[in-house]
């Protein structure tokens, strides 16, 4: 059964009407039964790229290169001057081994470089190349096997493809994460930035937890633009990013509800929580409960002081911070005080002034990401609990368990 894309992309249907086995997985185009000459026999491999498209059909490719599954192409039997090899990086791409990156730029009739047309002129050129050396052994030696490979295309929490994602490996990768249920607990600045950077992960679930109505501050604190009506509307926040990344997504869930010491029952299946409220009060209790239960979360904080160097003149001077208390490096409560700051009452009072900072909003939602996909194997650890950016000294700083 022939994937969607290729029976509405004028390209891929000629490559199968041609002959070529091809077929969609991942969001990466597979074309096998690539006939190549190696150690004087003839074997067979695979090209593998990434597809780029409006979800509907695809557009011109945006790279010149491909993957190769088969052996180190033989440039002289390819009639090339020099090896299409740019990298050797042994790797699975969409349920294919592959071995090599090829490049085999292609030449207009008055000998510059020019983009490939569409995926047919780019696997019929690539094809033409690998299949010389085979025909040299065989004449019949052909790309068009008219064999039908059937791939079923997985159910994914994305509404669309991620073409270049497979063939570079971020797939792969992003996959450590797919079982996980994500809690985002506060919905406001930094909550909502790690909102937009979660979602483009391929967790399963995302919960989203704050009682509180959109207000025009946070039109001003969100990624992309809320528009006013939806502030008139007095939405609740929580439904109204659900709404907004569900047409990007499945799986986001919100929850109009507080969240205090007693979790509520709709976060106790949460694999990761991210803490993003401003009460000092009701972190201590959430944290509490966090720690007895043994969920692994981070917890982010911003800390602004408004400087006056002279009395016509203001500064600020901000710290953002986060810290991830995972169960196995033995966190307690008086312990998660000394990194919370839960009976700080200036933590209340800068939030309460509606300071306006967006880019330490994104920044810190940034850090707590990245720190869950350092704890999640996504990224190499520096096995970092604390990392805090100080706008002043320009510094990132950070501290190991060890060092608590």
């Amino acid at each position: 059964m022939s994937h969607p894309l290729i029976s509405h992309s004028e390209d891929l249907t000629r490559l199968s009407d041609d002959g070529y086995a091809l077929a969609i997985r991942e969001g990466t185009l597979i074309v096998e039964d690539i006939p190549y000459e190696s150690a004087g026999s003839i074997k067979r491999g695979a090209f593998v790229c990434g597809i780029e498209d409006d979800t509907n059909r695809t557009l011109p490719p945006g790279d010149h290169t491909i993957w190769w599954s088969g052996d180190e192409p033989n440039a002289s039997l390819m009639g090339l001057p020099k090896s299409p090899v740019c990298s050797r990086d042994e790797q699975m791409i969409a349920g294919v081994q592959v071995r090599f990156q090829l490049s085999i730029k292609k030449r207009s009739p008055d000998g510059t470089w020019e983009n490939y047309v569409d995926y047919f002129d780019k696997i019929s050129t690539y094809a033409d190349f690998l299949t010389r050396s085979a025909k040299a052994i065989d004449a019949s030696a052909t790309a068009r096997s008219n064999r039908v490979i059937s791939f079923e295309e997985s159910e994914s929490v994305f509404t669309y493809r991620d073409g270049t994602a497979g063939v570079r490996g971020i797939d792969l990768i992003n996959k450590k994460v797919e079982h996980e249920i994500v809690a985002i607990v506060g919905t406001g600045g930094t909550g909502s930035y790690i909102l937009d950077f979660v979602a483009r992960t391929p967790v399963a679930e995302i919960h989203l937890f704050d009682d509180d109505i959109l207000k025009a501050h946070n039109g001003y604190r969100y990624p992309s633009a809320v528009p006013k009506e939806d502030i008139q509307e007095r939405l609740h926040k929580a439904k109204f990013l659900s709404d907004k990344y569900s047409k990007f997504r499945r799986g986001i869930f919100p929850h109009i509800e507080p969240v205090f010491e007693q979790l509520p029952k709709s976060l106790l299946s949460a694999t990761f929580v991210f803490l993003a409220i401003d009460s000092p009060r009701d972190k201590r209790g959430i944290v509490s409960s966090l720690l007895r239960l043994k969920m692994p979360f981070v917890h982010v904080g911003i800390g602004i002081n408004i400087r006056r160097p002279t009395p016509h003149d203001s500064l600020f001077q901000a710290l953002a911070a986060v810290t991830l208390m995972a169960p196995e490096d033995d966190w307690n409560l008086d312990l998660a005080a000394k990194y919370i700051g839960f009976s700080d009452p200036e933590e209340q009072g800068i939030y309460s002034s509606n300071a306006q900072i967006v880019e330490l909003n994104a920044l810190n939602a940034a850090l707590a990401v990245l720190q869950w996909k350092k704890y999640r194997g996504v990224y190499v650890s520096g096995k970092e609990i604390d990392t805090s950016y100080d706008t002043e000294l320009h510094l990132l700083a950070k501290r190991t368990a060890t060092e608590r």
